[in-house]
């Protein structure tokens, strides 16, 4: 074998050597993938069985799930332009849609309109109550409220919080 015939077949050696390279590559990507899928399904396997056995992980108040949706509108809080002037009257709420619910119990009506607005964090409501049969608070006959109140019902942290 000459000197030509063993450049020839070193240089066709050296030029299959970057073609076995890519070709090494691309099976590890593939099974780099593969391995990743597998990990990735067994992550959510394990997070999809903790989630079955205690529903409360993903939907905190599961009664609401099964509640029957209200027909009523629902309110909305819209962000305030700017400070917000909590003195009970309602200067500076004109621009703000109110909701007003109605409850009739037996010759009374009483309906609340109501207005809300967020700044920061924070929530602020305009409560405007008409009650044609006004009680108020006497403090002789308790020391318990025994007038008319208004109680507003949230829930936080799976507490029940009046105001």
């Amino acid at each position: 074998m000459n000197l030509r015939r063993q450049l020839l077949l070193v240089s066709l050696l050296l030029l299959s050597l970057p073609w076995a390279g890519c070709q090494f590559i691309r099976e590890m990507e593939g099974a780099l993938r593969q391995g990743q899928v597998q990990s990735l399904q067994a992550s959510a396997n394990a997070v999809a069985a903790v989630v079955a056995q205690d529903e409360t992980l993903l939907y905190p108040n599961p009664q609401r799930r099964s509640a029957t949706l209200d027909e009523a509108a629902p309110l909305y809080a819209f962000a305030a332009a700017g400070p917000v002037l909590v003195d009970g009257y309602g200067d500076g709420w004109q621009d703000v849609p109110a909701r007003r619910f109605r409850n009739e119990t037996g010759d009374t009506t009483i309906a609340v309109s109501v207005q809300a607005q967020t700044r920061g964090e924070l929530l602020y409501l305009l409560l405007r109550v008409e009650d044609k049969q006004v009680v108020y608070h006497n403090p002789g006959v308790s020391t318990q409220a025994n007038g008319d109140r208004l109680v507003l019902r949230l829930w936080r942290d799976d507490r029940r919080q009046d105001y």
